[in-house]
């Protein structure tokens, strides 16, 4: 039986998504997942896609809630749950709907990957996360505003890691200013000057070729 092919997202927080952009970001994730899904579907991988994501808020959970039905949800977190679990909790609250909406999350998932202990650099946390997410995947969606990485586990690091490491990287504007593109590399190594093409049909049916699991 094939493993069905693994699909990452990294993006940005929602204290970086303009409020007014969500519902058209959401409908461009939509978008994207259902062509990757019938992208796979062509290229007959046998198993649905899985979304692996750490159901942080904002472009992680958006991209949960927008994959088509049929795949499955892998959650990799950068801390233990309950820990985590405190980032989207108010001083002095014991719930919130964030946290309730990350509990569904959890529940909801296949598989669950979490650190067995906290480690107290958060940066190097989240960098860990993104090193383990870039490993485990076939192709990463990411929500990128076009900005320089803001820390070793930002959203432009762990793409910048990705292209280095040769996993497709299709980048979506958060503001829906351009176009979704393929990242192919960078100029003179500088994550700001993306090389890039189109991501049409063609190269997601190419994705989804190379992607197929024994």
């Amino acid at each position: 039986m094939r493993s069905g092919p693994r699909i990452g997202i990294t993006g940005h927080r929602l204290d970086k998504l303009a409020p007014g952009d969500l519902d058209a970001l959401r409908a461009q994730l939509a978008a994207h997942l259902a062509a990757l899904d019938g992208a796979y579907a062509r290229r007959g991988t046998g198993a649905a896609p899985r979304i692996v994501s750490g159901l942080a808020e904002g472009a992680d959970r958006l991209a949960v809630e927008a994959a088509p039905e049929r795949w499955q949800l892998d959650a990799l977190l950068p801390l233990p749950r309950d820990e985590y679990r405190r980032d989207f909790l108010a001083e002095g609250e014991e719930t919130s709907a964030s946290s309730r909406a990350f509990d569904a999350h959890l529940a909801a998932a296949a598989t669950l990957r979490e650190p067995k202990t906290t480690d107290p650099d958060r940066e190097a946390a989240y960098a860990a996360l993104g090193q383990a997410l870039i490993r485990d995947i076939d192709c990463l969606v990411a929500v990128w505003d076009g900005q320089r990485p803001r820390g070793a586990g930002g959203t432009a690091a762990v793409l910048a890691d990705a292209v280095a490491l040769g996993v497709p990287v299709l980048w979506v504007d958060p503001a829906g200013r351009a176009p979704t593109r393929l990242v192919t590399g960078f100029v003179d190594g500088d994550v700001t000057r993306p090389l890039t093409r189109e991501a049409c049909a063609a190269e997601l049916d190419a994705i989804a070729a190379n992607n197929l699991h024994p």
